[in-house]
């Protein structure tokens, strides 16, 4: 919202403009129709930006209990509110372990420590604050579920590296995130904003655990052969040669007329 003055402002004079995902799209030529051509170019996924090496959490070893994570800086887009909500119901039904691995904003601290410490389940919350880009897929091994549970996400890339790492993925269908997984093929996507159908298929995640790996090895395939560096090269690219070549085009016919 604060960008949004910016970008109508800055709209009239592109000679193209790119979104990362189809739904971003949709958006802003519903919003902001824009005259230039719109080009979509997700986020990619560099293995090399990775560390791998082993990660200890006695906390988690000591439990012995199924983890469930949820990876970033955490505020309400994120739907933290619903994840603690979801957490506490599959936590009556089977004994878990919630990993927070992300910083919260500022302005939501209290609110969130009120929160947290307020559920039944709070013994049963570990946060680990800031983790590390390059060793999130580590921490991510330690899960037997992932949460994405976003209000509003256009190409996230956490959900990027859960795919990548292999773990199953429970993710809200917001914004461009059934663009990256496709609900039961690599991911359970359940309606944002909503708390016992994501309470619902975490606890199918930890039920069927044949299913969640299948679903985890898809998600890891896609991510391997459509959301890779090259691939965001290339996009962009299309995007720069059309920029470029509309000026070009429009010299052209201005030196025909003469």
């Amino acid at each position: 919202e604060k960008s949004l003055p910016a970008l109508s402002a800055s709209l009239p004079g592109a000679a193209a403009v790119a979104c990362v995902s189809e739904d971003s799209r949709r958006l802003l030529e519903r919003v902001l129709r824009p005259r230039a051509p719109v080009f979509v170019v997700p986020n990619s996924l560099d293995p090399a930006e990775f560390e791998r090496g082993p990660v200890s959490l006695p906390l988690l070893e000591r439990a012995d209990l199924p983890v469930i994570g949820c990876f970033g800086k955490f505020r309400r887009v994120t739907g933290l509110d619903f994840l603690l909500k979801a957490f506490d119901l599959v936590n009556r039904r089977r004994p878990c372990v919630l990993l927070l691995a992300g910083g919260l904003q500022k302005r939501e601290v209290e609110y969130y420590n009120a929160l947290i410490e307020s559920l039944p389940s709070a013994p049963n919350i570990v946060r680990l604050g800031h983790v590390p880009h390059a060793r999130v897929l580590d921490y991510m091994a330690l899960c037997d579920v992932v949460a994405a549970p976003s209000v509003s996400d256009a190409c996230p890339n956490k959900v990027l590296e859960a795919m990548h790492a292999g773990v199953p993925l429970v993710a809200a269908a917001a914004g461009g995130i059934p663009e990256l997984a496709v609900h039961g093929r690599e991911a359970l996507l359940v309606p944002p904003r909503t708390v016992e159908p994501l309470a619902d298929a975490i606890e199918a995640s930890l039920a069927d655990p044949s299913a969640a790996r299948r679903r985890a090895a898809a998600a890891q395939r896609r991510v391997a052969t459509e959301f890779r560096p090259q691939d965001e090269a290339a996009r962009w690219a299309r995007a720069y040669e059309a920029a470029l070549g509309r000026p070009r085009a429009r010299r052209e016919r201005h030196a025909a007329a003469a």
